[in-house]
Formats: structure tokens, C-alpha cells, sequence
């Protein structure tokens, strides 16, 4: 009977220990305050955290291939990752001046970003640095279709979205006109790609199709107020997005549905990253002088 009860109980170890594995499905935000730091919640806004305390200027994030990426926008200004648990922090590259947009290729191992006027790529190592394009200057979003070997990108200061191959041939413009587009988006199993402009009266959020057809505005005003980096669930059909006075939305793809999620407790934090990932399951919430509180 004890052999039994012991194989029953590592049995169930071993399951727990593999939807442990499996992750928890959470939200991945930056505070560039000072300090900055690197702050968790679930979807719904509870079980706030601070993964990563004292982070210097911590911009855009991407979660992919078990690491968390992010920008340190100043003094050097270059990308960073750490492990899914906030630990081992590591430089991908050192992008000498401003990078604002970045995503990550985990299986080509290639970081794609844009500095100033420039689209770039190097080896997650950092080397290989190169060229891929000359673009015009601001860009602000970027994201990958790794599916049909494109990448997209957002250009603030001319109202532009654009892409183009991976290696940077066959350029495009898909949308012109917009204001300025900023925080962007692909939900490329939804043939969609979204986008925030908060430079124009009012502040909206876009989407149109992949070919830059089908340009509508989902949600404005008071609903978008300062939105800038946004995420979307592509399985719940929402979508996520951050504003400037600290507080966290989210809606249906249509743009109905709005509600807060999670407001800072400090309303001067300003939030200028976001990602949606499954993180390993978490002890007691870290909770200092950035903490959080769920509005639900």
C-alpha cells in the first residue's frame, strides 16, 4: 500500500510539475519610472508583481522563445532579456542610439529592430549587425509574420505603416495618411494588424487587413486616451493596451467590450511596454513601491 500511495503522489507531482511547465497566462509590463521596472499581472488584473526591480528606462517587451526582451532606451541604449523568472539578465545588442521597435526571430535567432531611420537585424549574441534598410525616421512598432517572411513596421512622424522581407527587399507601404501610428500589432491568424495613435484629436486605435485594406477605427476618445502599447489574445478575442496615466484596458477585437483591467497604484507610473505570455507560476507577489492594484 505504501509503494502505491507513494507512485500516486509522484504521479500527481509530475502532473503539477507539468502544467507548472506549461506556464500561466499573464501580462508583461514596463514602467520606465525611476527606477524602472518590470511588472506582471494575470489577464484579468490580479496577482500583480514586480518581476524585475531597479531596470534602467525599460521601453517596448517581447516574450518569445522563454526569454522576456525588452528595451533599455538611454545611456547605452541597447535590448536586453532575462529568463522567463526575471533572472539572468543578458545585453542581445548594443543599439548605440534609440531603439524604440524590436521583435525576435527565437528560431532564426535574429532581433530585428529600427533605430532613428534605419531597419536593422543582428544575431541574438549581438553580432551580425546589419543594415537591411533606410526608412523614414521615427519608426515606433514593429512585429513579425515569420509565417510569410515579413516583417512590419510603424512610422510615427510621417503616418505610415510599412513592410517588408525579411531581408529587408520587396518594401511596401500599406497605410499612409494615419496621424501617427505607434503602438502596433499583428493578429496574423486573424488576417489583422492593430495600431495606436495618441498624437491626434481624439486618440484612437486602428486595424485593417495584412494588405493594409479595410482601415477602421475600433475605439476613441475617452476609450483610448494615451493608448500606446497594445497586445492582443487572439484565442479570448481581446485586445489589451496601456495608457500613459497607469492604467490597463482591454476590449473585444471590434473595439466593444471596453473595461479596465488594472490601474498603478502610483498614478504618475507610466506604462511604455506590454506583452501577452505564459510565465512559470509565481510565489508571493513582490509588492514595493511600484505595486499594482487590480480594479476587479
Amino acid at each position: 500500500m505504501a509503494r502505491t500511495t507513494k507512485a500516486g503522489l509522484l504521479a500527481l507531482l509530475g502532473l503539477l510539475l507539468a502544467g507548472a511547465a506549461q506556464g500561466v497566462p499573464r501580462m508583461v509590463f514596463t514602467n520606465p519610472g525611476d527606477p524602472g521596472s518590470m511588472e506582471v499581472a494575470d489577464l484579468d488584473g490580479s496577482n500583480p508583481y514586480t518581476l524585475i526591480h531597479t531596470l534602467t528606462y525599460p521601453r517596448r517587451v517581447k516574450v518569445e522563445g522563454g526569454y522576456i526582451y525588452w528595451v533599455k532606451t538611454c545611456c547605452p541604449s541597447e535590448i536586453l532579456r532575462s529568463s522567463l523568472t526575471g533572472k539572468n539578465i543578458e545585453q542581445v545588442v548594443n543599439t548605440s542610439v534609440t531603439a524604440f521597435a524590436f521583435d525576435v526571430d527565437p528560431v532564426g535567432g535574429k532581433v530585428y529592430y529600427a533605430v532613428q531611420s534605419e531597419i536593422r537585424r543582428a544575431n541574438l549574441d549581438g553580432t551580425g549587425d546589419e543594415l537591411l534598410l533606410a526608412v523614414n525616421i521615427n519608426p515606433g512598432g514593429m512585429d513579425l509574420d515569420l509565417s510569410a517572411g515579413k516583417m512590419y513596421w510603424t512610422l510615427v512622424s510621417t503616418g505610415l505603416i510599412q513592410r517588408a522581407n525579411l531581408d529587408g527587399s520587396g518594401l511596401e507601404t500599406l497605410v499612409s495618411g494615419v496621424g501617427n501610428p505607434n503602438g502596433f500589432v499583428l493578429d496574423v491568424a486573424g488576417g489583422k494588424m492593430y495600431w495606436t495613435d495618441f498624437f491626434v484629436s481624439p486618440d484612437v486605435v486602428r486595424r485593417a487587413n495584412l494588405d493594409g485594406t479595410g482601415v477602421e477605427t475600433i475605439l476613441s476618445g475617452a476609450d483610448a486616451t494615451n493608448a500606446d502599447p497594445i497586445d492582443i489574445d487572439p484565442v479570448a478575442g481581446k485586445i489589451y493596451y496601456l495608457a500613459t496615466s497607469g492604467e490597463l484596458k482591454r476590449a473585444n477585437l471590434d473595439g466593444s467590450g471596453v473595461e479596465p483591467v488594472l490601474t498603478a497604484s502610483d498614478p504618475t507610473i507610466d506604462f511604455r511596454g506590454l506583452a501577452l505570455a505564459d510565465l512559470p507560476p509565481q510565489g508571493v507577489p513582490l509588492l514595493g513601491p511600484w505595486a499594482l492594484g487590480a480594479t476587479a
